[in-house]
Order: C-alpha cells, then structure tokens, then sequence
C-alpha cells in the first residue's frame, strides 16, 4: 500500500545560504543552518524579507543527505556566477551542484537539459578534484547513454575542450613549491590525463606515446614524470598501440608484485578500445593470474573504458557463465551481482535490454543458473538503463542541437 505523503514525519537538517542579485554579482546576504521537523510538504519561513530576485542555496555546503531543486531562472543565476568566479561557493558545493542537477536531470525532474550542460562550463577554470571527479562521473553516464550514437563524438569532443584548459594549468609535473597541493593536484593531474588519452586528446596522446616509447626501451628513467600519471601513458600505448604493446604491458603485469603498479597495468589492458584484445583482458580475468579481489573491478574496467565495452563484457559474461559463478562463488556473489548490475545498467540498446530480461526476469531458459542476488542485481541494472534509453529518446535531439552550437 502506497504511503501517505501528507502523514510523513520529516527531519531535514537545512544549511542554507542567502545571495542577492542585485547587482548582477552575487551578494551574500545571510547564511543558517535550521532543523525542520515537518508532517508532509516542508516549508522554510524567515524572519524577514528579501529582495526580489533573491537566491536561497539550499543543503549549503552539502550538509544534508538529500538533492535541491531549482527554478530554471535560478540556475542561470548560480551558472553566471561561477563563470564569474568560482571561488564564491566552496568546493564542495560547486561539486554538490552539479550533482543534484544531473540528478534532476536524468529523472525528469529538470526538463532543461542544456542547464545541466551548461553548468559544465564552470570547469574551464575548475582545478579541485572533488568537484572534477562529481563531474566526470555525470560526463561518464552522458557517454554511456550516447555511446552507441552520432552524439557522442561531439560529447567526447565537449569533454575534452573542459578538460584541455585545465591540463594547460597542472600540466604533466608538478611546478608548484607548495607541498601541501601537491597531492591533490597529483590525482587530478593523473585523472585529467588519462580523461585527455581516451578523448584521443591530440598533444596530450602524442606526449604520452613519446614517454611510452621510452619505457618501452627500458629507459623510464628518462620521463620527466611523477608515478601518478604512468596510468595515463600505459593506457595511451594500449589504446593507440598494436599487439607488440599490449603484450609489453601484460608482460609487466605479470612480472609485477607490487599492487599498485598491477593495477595501473590492467587498468591500461582494459582500456583497449579493440574488441578482441578486450576479449583477452576478460579472459585475463579469470585465468587465475589476477587477485581475486581485482577481477570485479577489471572486468568492470573493460566494459566502461570504451563505446562498445559493455556489448564485449555482456557477451563474455553469457558465454563464460559457468566459469565466472565459479569465480566468484564462496561468498563473492555480492560483488558478482554488483559488476552485473553496472553492465545492465550501461545497455542503450533495446535488443540488449530485452535479452536481460528474458534470461534474468522471465527466466526463459531452465538451465541457465541465476546465483543468489542476481535477479535483483539485474533488475536494479535495467532500472538504470530503461531510464537512461528513455531520457535519450525526449531529451537526446536537444542535447546533440546544443552541443553543435558550441
């Protein structure tokens, strides 16, 4: 029985921060934080009244678990002023932002999708990591819905001019005397680079092969880098490589016995965009020459790393089913059902849909085993993905007009 919304007790914790407009520059006018305690629809009350074009950031500085939704109008305000200058919300809220927006988005609560392109602008200028790793993960479910599409060249093209700006600030080293930014920076240096290498960002491709050559001669210690960009240049030598390069790289793996080195390895055996070397990164995984700790996250890898991944992953999945719930059985079909969830909720097709539902929901073939927990991973997969297909359907002629204006 449905719950009635009008008897439900809510508590919200509510930070909130006050601008006005004025001016056309944001001026902050009050700031607060309250705890509402409310039977049904919540509402705000203050003490006094602000002037008319005024703008409430509620949840400020991600206080709350919960997303804020808000007039068209409004959004445009808090977009100009961060074009203006980032610095006036904090990092924090600038990543929770973009968040909610894409949240709203994808749910059809915000009918605008250019608003939630338009909010991406702000990481021309954007060097915090947080607020980038908010955003590449939107940018990513973007991708994915466009993936099989003529939209996607221009998104990825879109992606990587946000991107080319930012790379012109960290750069491949680290300049910066100032030790206490080095970390960060290093993270969203290496983040940024190996964004630039799968977007084939022209300079960025070149200077990684140019690094890759080297190591490949046994002369690493000639790249001027830091360890934390390596992935970028293994995953370049991959991607625009041949055979001779991925058989160099799954040579180091397998000669490697630290684990953080391992996993830059595969990451880069798995960012391959050709579909039989995809094939063998799979069948990698669960040869026994990986941890068994790495093979959700590896096999994962392959199926978002390129356009066409999630068709090769689902593929090897059905056809190496027995093998995989043997993998992972002993406990481990949690995480079996999780990296079945991620690949169903990446389908766009219809037809891939479609066989989901016939294996997993209908369970039109008796003999096929469906291990605990599988059937309600896959349904919360394709949850996501009748969602995402649905959304391209109204709202994908507006995304490809807008970027085509850019």
């Amino acid at each position: 029985m449905q719950a009635d919304f009008k008897k439900q007790s809510w508590s919200v914790p509510l930070s909130y921060s006050i601008y006005s407009n004025e001016t056309g520059s944001p001026v902050r006018l009050t700031r607060g934080f309250t705890e509402i305690n409310s039977l049904g629809e919540v509402q705000v009350k203050f003490d006094k009244e602000y002037p008319e074009g005024s703008v409430l950031f509620a949840n400020f500085a991600q206080t709350g678990v919960y997303r804020s939704l808000y007039d068209d109008r409004t959004y445009r305000y808090i977009i100009d002023w961060l074009e203006a200058d980032l610095e006036f919300s904090p990092a924090v809220e600038r990543a929770g932002l973009i968040s909610d927006i894409f949240a709203m988005t994808f749910t059809g609560r915000l009918t605008d999708p250019t608003i939630a392109l338009e909010v991406l602008k702000i990481l021309k200028k954007e060097t915090n990591i947080l607020v980038w790793d908010s955003a590449l993960k939107e940018m990513e479910n973007l991708k994915d819905i466009f993936a099989l599409y003529p939209t996607y060249g221009p998104l990825v093209e879109f992606q990587t001019g946000l991107i080319e700006n930012v790379l012109n600030i960290v750069g491949w080293t680290e300049k910066s005397k100032d030790e206490s930014e080095h970390h960060l920076k290093g993270m969203l240096r290496a983040r940024l680079l190996g964004e630039a290498v799968r977007n084939n960002h022209k300079a960025t491709v070149e200077k990684a092969l140019e690094y890759f050559k080297l190591i490949k001669a046994g002369q690493a210690d000639k790249v001027p880098v830091s360890p934390d960009v390596f992935g970028a240049i293994y995953d370049a030598g991959i991607i625009y490589g041949d055979l001779s390069d991925y058989e160099f790289i799954l040579e180091k793996y397998l000669a490697s016995t630290f684990a953080p080195d391992q996993q830059l390895y595969l990451h880069a055996l798995a960012a391959t965009k050709t579909p039989y070397l995809q094939g063998r990164t799979l069948a990698l995984a669960i040869s026994g020459a990986v941890r068994k700790q790495d093979i959700q996250l590896l096999i994962s890898q392959v199926a978002t790393l390129s356009p066409v991944g999630h068709i090769t992953t689902w593929l090897f999945m059905m056809e190496n089913w027995e093998k995989l719930t043997e993998v992972f059985d002993g406990g481990d079909f949690g995480k079996f059902s999780e990296l079945l969830k991620n690949v169903v909720a990446s389908f766009t097709k219809p037809y891939l849909i479609s066989e989901a539902e016939r294996l997993f929901v209908q369970q039109a073939d008796p003999k096929f085993y469906i291990p605990p927990g599988a059937k309600v991973a896959v349904l919360k997969g394709l949850e996501t993905a009748k969602q995402l297909l649905a959304w391209r359907g109204l709202y994908g002629e507006q995304v490809a007009k807008w970027l085509g204006s850019q």
